[in-house]
């Protein structure tokens, strides 16, 4: 006999030309798989992770939950967009009463912009003491007002609330292995509409980066829509002829490729010289767009390290349960909404 049901979570992720949703039930301990699935948008309805047509995202969201008969009304809702920073440091230990006050009136040090347009968060993570004072690891987020507030009245036009709001590459940790959380590894989602790239050394990021080299960049290379299947069953190979049969520019492909790495060797050399710190040995991708067949090969070759690309079921099998129904197809793209459902469990 059941005395309690089970505690739902539900992940939503808004994308350029996409939303994503996934469903989970139960615990951490002994989560089942609900559902997932994705809707497609006119590209302009959200441009650089902001929506800009609200009733257009609105309705599709309802069209979704209408056609995975999701009855859950509330959702941890996952944002990213250059309104979204993210900053690790050290601050002075300090009584909880006086630390978020401390470091609310200090958030200006951190982030680009003026505390009165800001909404602002932090985490603790632990605890410095190799110097002569202990000085707290805190993990500092903040989103513009404006920004989030389009994102909530989404929400509302949807019928949804939004039992949390995260970042969407933050939660990408939370589908990562014990191996890949004990090592500095960089994790890189290749979302439609933008690609961040973040730095985490022993399951702590250090350091994030938005940029809109993305793989709405590359189906313009590749003269393909974001709505178009082959877009992700395109290979990135050397090709004898620029174009093939079909119109298709494996040059343009491997420039598209070629930036990539060097973006994200910039912003890790940065990093790096910035911290003092050592180096990295895997590069771990994620998204839709991690999806191109010969990508990760590529950029293997390109920045001379180990490239994986998230399998985020097979990391969860031990703690996912599918209740004997089976697995829905979860790839890469769904890595982050699947952070996000598992936020909603307590995560």
């Amino acid at each position: 006999m059941r005395f309690f049901k089970p505690a739902n979570a539900v992940g939503l992720e808004i994308d350029t030309g996409t939303i994503r949703v996934v469903e989970l039930k139960g615990t951490l301990r002994s989560a089942a798989l609900v559902t997932a699935g994705q809707i497609d948008l006119p590209d302009q309805a959200v441009v650089d992770g902001i929506v800009v047509d609200v009733q257009t995202v609105a309705q599709a969201i309802k069209d979704l939950w209408e056609r995975l008969n999701i009855s859950s009304r509330e959702v941890v809702l996952g944002i990213t967009n250059h309104g979204v920073f993210m900053r690790y440091t050290n601050f002075p230990k300090l009584p909880d009463k006086k630390l978020t006050q401390a470091l609310r009136f200090h958030a200006g040090e951190y982030f680009p912009i003026d505390n009165t347009q800001l909404v602002f968060d932090y985490a603790l993570l632990g605890e410095d003491i190799g110097g002569k004072n202990a000085q707290l690891k805190v993990l500092m987020v903040g989103v513009r007002k404006d920004l989030l507030d389009t994102s909530l009245r989404t929400l509302e036009a949807a019928n949804l609330q939004p039992k949390v709001v995260d970042v969407s590459y933050l939660a990408l940790l939370r589908t990562l292995n014990k191996g890949q959380l004990s090592d500095s590894v960089v994790l890189v989602d290749l979302a439609n509409g933008l690609t961040s790239i973040q730095l985490i050394n022993k399951g702590i990021p250090h350091f994030a980066r938005i940029i809109s080299h993305s793989l709405q960049t590359y189906a313009h290379e590749v003269n393909l829509s974001l709505a178009d299947q082959d877009l992700t069953t395109r290979a990135l190979v050397a090709a004898a002829r620029d174009t093939d049969s079909e119109g298709y520019n494996d040059s343009l492909a491997e420039d598209w490729s070629t930036t990539l790495a060097n973006e994200i060797r910039s912003s890790v050399s940065y990093y790096l010289a910035q911290a003092d710190a050592g180096s990295v040995e895997t590069v771990i991708l994620s998204g839709r767009g991690a999806l191109i067949p010969g990508l990760g090969a590529h950029l293997q070759e390109e920045l001379g390290v180990t490239v994986e690309v998230l399998d985020p079921l097979e990391n969860l099998q031990q703690t996912l349960l599918s209740d004997g129904l089976g697995f829905p197809e979860l790839d890469a793209a769904f890595a982050s909404c699947l952070g996000l459902a598992l936020r909603g469990l307590g995560a």
